[in-house]
């Protein structure tokens, strides 16, 4: 059996508001970490991301905000400033550097639910910023029978299973419709993005697209909510060393 994770990640901004921001400012949701594609990039701030710098993306709070978060599942936290926009992915309310990710342990659960809190203010007004309206065709991840006809960007890197959770997203007879269903995932900035290569009771090849892999149960359990709120309805957890 082969497995195989595919990673990438989809940024979009657009001015909307102004907002205020205070410290000690709270929120809650789940946060993912950038794809090292983007090391050396500009932000929508105009500094160069840098893997190796404890920063991150917030889709309202001003450049130069200390924020610290702390996963909830862990406890574990890291205090970063914010230089970039971003995410906006319904439920998804941060995007850490690698090294801040590394911290908190999130490189390979590749999202988890956190609290984040203002800790120092940038001072004076802050932007508020909205996902911009698509005309993209909605399609279901569900559906195999969806076309896979195009040109996609992914990375492979074989994984370990011992110990590890997947959230199921479907399961494949082509290995054509799998690559449609990881561009839409990457689209919606799912970053850890699992294939595994199996053979089915007649002995002929299968696709099981999966998130993960997570060390925990309760980070598999996190991402399947998730999931299911960004639409992919029939998604559930799986146990990958029985697969």
């Amino acid at each position: 059996m082969s497995k195989y994770i595919l990673t990438g990640l989809f940024l979009l901004s657009s001015l909307l508001s102004f907002a205020q921001v205070k410290k000690g400012t709270v929120e809650r949701g789940l946060a993912s970490f950038y794809s090292d594609k983007f090391h050396g990039s500009t932000t929508a701030y105009g500094e160069k991301y840098n893997k190796n710098v404890l920063t991150a993306a917030h889709k309202k709070w001003p450049k130069g905000t200390i924020v610290k978060i702390t996963r909830v599942d862990n406890n574990k936290s890291v205090i970063v400033r914010i230089n970039d926009k971003g995410p906006y992915r319904k439920g998804f309310i941060i995007d850490l550097s690698r090294k801040a990710a590394e911290a908190v342990d999130l490189i390979e659960d590749g999202t988890a639910s956190v609290k984040i809190e203002v800790v120092q203010t940038a001072g004076g007004m802050t932007k508020s910023y909205s996902k911009p309206s698509t005309s993209a065709k909605k399609i279901d991840v569900n559906d195999p029978k969806e076309s896979a006809y195009g040109v996609y960007k992914v990375g492979s890197q074989r994984v370990s299973t011992k110990g590890k959770y997947g959230v199921q997203l479907g399961l494949y007879s082509d290995h054509k419709n799998i690559l449609k269903q990881v561009a839409i995932l990457q689209e919606k900035n799912y970053v850890n993005v699992v294939v595994s290569i199996e053979k089915d009771s007649k002995e002929k090849d299968r696709y099981r697209l999966m998130a993960g892999p997570y060390p925990k149960l309760q980070s598999a359990t996190a991402t399947k909510v998730a999931l299911r709120k960004d639409g992919f309805s029939k998604c559930f957890v799986v146990d990958l060393s029985k697969i």
